[in-house]
């Protein structure tokens, strides 16, 4: 009888024992909740400032974007090249750029597969899809959301228009994209011109761009829907580079009366 008393008892202080301890591991583990949580938030925010680090090292610049999770393009293989660039996995891009894939294949909104390299500042990427076939000169037909300070991306432009706009850290793409481009004339919804973008930034930046592209054979004499060649712009916002202007405007019309030259002496053969 007794043994049994004593069986009672223990198994009770046990059952006791056991609940006060979870009882303690659960109040425990809900003060530690917070911290927990924001170690994991700051161990993410780590690993991705490293991964940023390491972009920025081997020649990307910073992402102009908080990259999408979302899938622009019907062909899997395409969503999977821009989750390539996203995470910087050189032997995957390499591996599905090689595949005969069609790289001007349009997504939401307008996005190609180049857009998408050029939000993400991924410019190794960038020229060699260039290579490859993509074309730079196919606008976006919905407004891209940015990070922070910086500059929107707006519908109608392409990377064209959008390296003009972010010119800081993205001039140098601009170049590569004039040379592979099928028009470098192309006008957005303004009728403006990669040129007059450029006027928009006044300044020595204005200039240095201007002066990069002056030899891309973009017509210089173009006018948007109010009239306006991007130089007429250039006297009231960006006039030190006015002299740029002048002879590209000079070289454009010596290309025309060549041209007419040209044309009238094989006539004149005939």
């Amino acid at each position: 009888m007794k043994n049994k008393k004593n069986w009672k008892f223990k198994t009770t202080f046990a059952v006791v024992v056991l609940a006060i301890t979870t009882m303690f591991v659960f109040l425990v583990c809900k003060k530690l909740e917070e911290p927990i949580r924001v170690y994991r938030e700051l161990k993410t925010s780590f690993i991705a400032l490293e991964k940023e680090h390491k972009r920025l090292l081997s020649g990307r610049n910073i992402r102009l974007w908080k990259t999408p999770t979302c899938d622009f393009f019907k062909n899997p293989d395409l969503n999977e090249l821009c989750r390539a660039i996203a995470e910087v996995d050189e032997r995957k891009f390499e591996e599905l750029v090689e595949r005969d894939l069609d790289l001007n294949e349009i997504g939401k909104g307008g996005m190609t597969v180049l857009f998408f390299a050029y939000m993400e500042g991924e410019y190794p990427g960038y020229i060699r899809l260039l290579a490859k076939g993509a074309k730079p000169d196919v606008p976006l037909t919905e407004k891209l959301e940015v990070l922070p300070l910086r500059i929107p991306v707006e519908v109608g432009e392409t990377v064209m228009f959008a390296a003009c706009r972010n010119p800081d850290d993205r001039r140098r793409f601009m170049l590569p994209a004039l040379k592979h481009a099928d028009n470098i004339n192309l006008q957005d919804s303004r009728g403006h011109t990669v040129l007059h973008q450029l006027t928009a930034l006044r300044g020595p930046t204005a200039e240095s761009i201007l002066f990069t592209i002056k030899d891309s054979g973009i017509d210089p004499m173009i006018k948007d829907k109010a009239g306006k060649t991007a130089r007429e712009y250039a006297v009231g916002l960006a006039p030190q580079t006015l002299p740029i202007f002048d002879a590209m405007i000079e070289k454009a019309n010596t290309k025309v009366d060549e041209a007419v030259s040209s044309e009238r002496g094989a006539n004149g053969l005939r």
